[in-house]
């Protein structure tokens, strides 16, 4: 569950001001989403706050939401009871009940089924599940670190917040500026 810990080695100050970020984020409570492109170290980042932060000796489990088999995720994160499914021969833990009091990462979480999301979002807001088939009311004490690439997306289409447009005082657009407003083809 817990990997050996590794040394946060740079020199970049790009690097440093994250480092010094995750300083300032371990030591609080927070639920985190963490974005990037893939291959921009997203999971580092994560295993990072875990290591600077009060829970670097719990726990740290690190789910690819992407690889979980849509049948299987709500098992998978909750647990299961006896008899809740055919198949389930036995209780289950789920995810979230073994991560204790340590950190859950869940990576890709995009890839959750809009239903997945519904449900996680529950435990995001109220910190509380029940293991699937079963009725009593499980609090969860780890910390929840989400990774995603998907950026956020603005209603003018763009993955980047849009600029205002300055022009000087002396270039105002008009509606014959074809350069601004091209005509359709």
């Amino acid at each position: 569950m817990t990997a050996e810990r590794l040394p946060w080695i740079t020199a970049d100050p790009a690097s440093l001001r994250l480092f010094e970020l995750a300083e300032k984020i371990a030591v609080a409570p927070a639920t985190l989403l963490i974005t990037g492109e893939s291959g921009t170290g997203k999971d580092h980042v994560a295993r990072l706050v875990h290591e600077l932060g009060p829970r670097r000796d719990a726990p740290f489990l690190k789910i690819d939401c992407a690889s979980l088999p849509p049948q299987l995720v709500e098992s998978e994160l909750f647990g299961h009871e006896r008899g809740a499914f055919t198949g389930a021969v036995e209780r289950k833990l789920g995810r979230f009940e073994l991560g204790g009091n340590g950190t859950i990462v869940l990576d890709e979480v995009a890839a959750l089924s809009p239903g997945a999301q519904g449900k996680l979002l529950r435990i995001l807001q109220e910190r509380t599940f029940e293991r699937l088939g079963g009725t009593e009311t499980l609090r969860i004490e780890a910390r929840l670190i989400a990774l995603t690439p998907a950026q956020r997306s603005y209603a003018h289409g763009s993955t980047a917040p849009r600029a205002p447009r300055r022009y000087p005082a002396s270039r105002r657009p008009s509606s014959r500026d074809h350069s601004l407003h091209p005509r359709p083809p």
